[in-house]
């Protein structure tokens, strides 16, 4: 699940004939009052909601059997799903003409406000969605800064899925309070050198090497800073013991080929604590070139497609997704195990188990370390250093 591929910058140059910024202003819609989505219909079966269809777009695990059969037996509905493989990717299907297809967009934090400009998005009546943000966690209360347009301040989504990710470790080999206290660039010893692994999505871990070079991932950087990272790049890429996903990472953390990985965070080692292994820690550096934080987050926004053809059971959804039922598949959908925004109205229903494989009694304080995911205006440069590591690597 390669959650986030490429920065806004890099984005708008992509936009080509739309004319990069201008143009997403330009194709913005003007929407009326009556074009936002709410309303007391969402919780209810209405007649045209009857064996209707809805067209969703998500990440993995929202198209489990779990989350999705439960909304479907109810509506009698005809629920159908694509796979995002990243927000560029999901961002380029949609203009190529699928927002005509979808109704239902699920992204990471950045891409809501990204898609809204360029008119893909429509807006939620907010006297309808705020209640629900009501009962979240206090981080993602009203008003959430990522779920509003920086514009207009138009409601663009709900938030579902979020966690830490950063950098995971054997505790049994590396002690918590070691990894926070030196972060990722334990790896960095001469003494880890292929006793670590690293995450094969570029994006999340290339945040990482900026942090583990002193750099703000999300600002502008010198051509000085951008060389550091371009070091860290470089050594990681070249002395880990692999490069891999998730679950190729987390066999060689069980099997004592690795001590850590990074990028790596709640959501990629989940599936190991599950099975009895919580001695595999995500963890986050006490502190860093973020703002003061050296560990970074991603929270996923599920949104409306402005659909000329909006299904009727868009906003029905939604609302499906924040009731205990929904949020509990949510959180235990596809291959992870995963916090919800809403976690604490089900926490009840988790078991011991689950809640130890999300780390869930030191979350917040671990969200605390962790700086939410932003667009890195460096990426192009920074991912060419990551792809010429990787063919040295062979």
């Amino acid at each position: 699940m390669n959650r986030f591929q490429i920065g806004r910058r890099a984005l708008l140059r992509g936009l080509g004939g739309l004319g990069g910024a201008a143009a997403l202003q330009h194709t913005m819609p003007v929407l009326a009052a009556g074009d936002l989505v709410g309303g007391a219909e969402i919780k209810t079966v209405d007649a045209d909601e009857k064996e209707a269809v809805l067209n969703i777009f998500a990440y993995e695990g929202y198209d489990s059997p779990q989350v999705l059969d439960p909304f479907a037996k109810k509506y009698g509905a005809k629920v159908k799903f694509q796979l995002v493989s990243g927000d560029a990717d999901a961002f380029n299907k949609i203009r190529s003409g699928q927002a005509k297809v979808f109704d239902l967009v699920n992204l990471n934090n950045p891409w809501a406000n990204i898609f809204y400009d360029a008119g893909y998005l429509r807006p939620l009546d907010p006297d309808t969605f705020k209640p629900y943000y009501d009962a979240m966690i206090p981080r993602f209360r009203w008003p959430y800064k990522w779920a509003h347009s920086e514009n207009d301040g138009n409601l663009l989504g709900m938030v579902q899925r979020f966690g830490p990710m950063s950098f995971v470790v054997n505790t049994k080999k590396i002690s918590k309070a070691t990894a926070r206290s030196e972060g990722a660039n334990i790896a960095l010893e001469a003494s880890m050198k292929g006793r670590f692994g690293v995450l094969d999505f570029p994006y999340e871990t290339i945040y990482m090497f900026c942090v583990m070079a002193g750099v703000n991932p999300y600002v502008k950087k010198t051509p000085e800073q951008i060389e550091r990272v371009a070091e860290v790049t470089r050594y990681m890429i070249g002395n880990a013991k692999l490069v891999g996903s998730p679950a190729t990472l987390n066999n060689a953390l069980l099997n004592g080929e690795i001590d850590t990985y990074v990028a790596g965070g709640t959501f990629t080692v989940s599936s190991l604590r599950r099975d009895g292994f919580p001695e595999f820690l995500a963890v986050s550096p006490e502190k860093g070139p973020i703002r003061g934080r050296g560990g970074t987050a991603y929270v996923e926004i599920t949104s409306v497609v402005n659909n000329p053809n909006l299904s009727p059971l868009a906003g029905d959804f939604l609302n499906y997704m924040q009731s205990p039922e929904g949020a509990l598949a949510v959180a235990r959908s596809g291959t992870s195990l995963n916090p919800v925004a809403n976690i604490d109205k089900i926490v009840d229903k988790l078991s011991k188990d689950e809640l130890v494989a999300i780390q869930y009694d030191d979350l917040e304080e671990h969200m605390e370390l962790c700086a939410e995911f932003e667009p890195n205006p460096d990426y192009d440069a920074i991912v060419k250093v990551w792809e010429e590591a990787l063919q040295a690597r062979g």
